[in-house]
């Protein structure tokens, strides 16, 4: 069944192994006798300055339902467009159908469940996780805005060597920088997800945000320039903060216009 993904294919037995150690944590973590506790792979970086993102670890844990399984202080390519906030919580979402398994927060019984559901196992680990988050089978929250986020600077583990971690329009030098979009929405764009904030309550009517892109060039060598811009996503109350690369000549096109 692993070598029928389509992604997978040879590299089944990566995929395999690599779901192997996770679910071997969780039984390490119940053992523990940990009524919560929390797996993290190693390349890692922060979603935000310290300061910050030490303040979204706080409140997200602090609103973590004690009856939900899994919280994930990063994620990416969720569909976006089918979360629903709820006004108990400020600082997490409930989640419909994430990727990325780098940073998870488990209560023990969410542990517990997981490890029976992912015996055997039937699927890459973050497919496993988006089917049963979807079915119900887990209950999942997000960390909103996510508090770490997945290094595109390293090569993936599970295929053999890719260097390119992120989206069509990664840097031309490897960087620093979250691997992927947030949002399912944005895999087909040429547009890197940077920042996500989201809109206190009072500035979330669509009649008081801008409904059109805020764009800034920066030249960042002889023939490369980096075009940022944020945008408002009145759908989910945040101001997304986003890039690409442009070569010389098109950048300043773009500025010129």
């Amino acid at each position: 069944q692993l070598q029928a993904t389509p992604w997978v294919g040879e590299n089944w037995k990566r995929v395999l192994s690599l779901a192997l150690n996770h679910l071997n944590c969780l039984r390490l973590g119940i053992e523990s006798g940990s009524e919560m506790f929390a797996v993290f792979e190693d390349d890692l970086m922060l979603g935000a300055g310290p300061a910050e993102a030490r303040e979204r670890l706080q409140n997200s844990l602090r609103e973590f339902p004690a009856s939900a399984d899994v919280l994930y202080l990063e994620f990416c390519y969720e569909t976006c467009s089918n979360l629903t906030f709820f006004r108990r919580f400020q600082h997490i979402v409930p989640a419909v159908k994430p990727a990325c398994t780098a940073a998870m927060v488990f209560s023990r019984r969410g542990a517990a469940r997981v490890l029976q559901a992912m015996q055997p196992v039937f699927l890459a680990l973050d497919n496993m996780y988006a089917a049963l988050i979807e079915s119900g089978r887990l209950r999942a929250f997000l960390a909103f805005p996510p508090v770490l986020a997945q290094d595109g600077f390293w090569a993936s583990s599970i295929r053999e060597g890719s260097g390119r971690r992120a989206g069509s329009s990664a840097l031309a030098c490897r960087t620093h920088r979250p691997f992927g979009e947030l949002c399912r929405e944005h895999i087909d764009q040429e547009w890197i997800m940077a920042a996500v904030q989201l809109l206190p309550n009072s500035l979330r009517s669509s009649w008081l945000v801008p409904s059109t892109p805020h764009d800034v060039m920066v030249l960042v060598s002889s023939d490369t320039f980096v075009h940022a811009r944020w945008v408002v996503l009145p759908d989910v109350g945040a101001i997304t903060v986003q890039y690409r690369t442009l070569p010389r000549r098109q950048g300043a096109c773009d500025l010129a216009g």
